[in-house]
């Protein structure tokens, strides 16, 4: 029996450019799945096809509630070198929520401690709630020091599941 989940905040619509279904079709499905919270982390600056920084301004004329479900509008945040985030300082109000995460299209790996460093760095900012698929292998992370770091700046650390399908993850091959 799978387990019931009543909201997901990493979501992508059409507008970071490699997902496609709108607001309305996303908010449908998860009225239809039962969550009562929908989350829409669009792409930040730095992946391919996603918005421009105009889109978050502009979010205080998105719908709020659709099919029953509440709706919260952030940004999911390239972590770049020096600890820097890929969207300017002044959309980071225009958010209800930030994710953060390191992506390759905009981040080159600097080794397992300077990368621990650059997204704690991130995590810092008081708009970082989460911090996107720290398992997914692309660049190497103390973990433990992560831990420790989210749960001082009160950051959740997501499991995504598609880090995990992975042919070269050990789950993977269990199963």
């Amino acid at each position: 029996m799978l387990p019931h989940f009543v909201l997901d905040v990493h979501t992508h619509t059409v507008v970071s450019g490699h997902a496609y279904g709108t607001i309305r079709e996303m908010a449908q499905a998860a009225a239809e799945r039962g969550l009562a919270l929908l989350g829409f982390a669009e792409h930040g600056p730095g992946i391919p096809g996603t918005c421009e920084p105009i889109y978050f301004a502009a979010l205080e004329h998105a719908p709020r509630k659709l099919y029953g479900v509440e709706l919260v509008y952030g940004c999911e945040i390239n972590v770049l070198e020096g600890g820097q985030l890929s969207l300017p300082s002044r959309y980071m109000d225009m958010i209800d929520y930030g994710v953060v995460g390191i992506h390759c299209n905009c981040y080159a790996d600097q080794g397992r401690e300077k990368n621990t460093e650059n997204l704690i760095a991130c995590m810092k900012h008081p708009r970082v709630f989460l911090v996107s698929h720290p398992d997914d292998d692309h660049t190497p992370l103390d973990y433990e020091k992560l831990v420790t770091a989210a749960r001082e700046y009160h950051v959740a650390l997501e499991v995504n599941n598609s880090s995990l399908w992975k042919p070269d993850r050990r789950l993977r091959k269990k199963l």
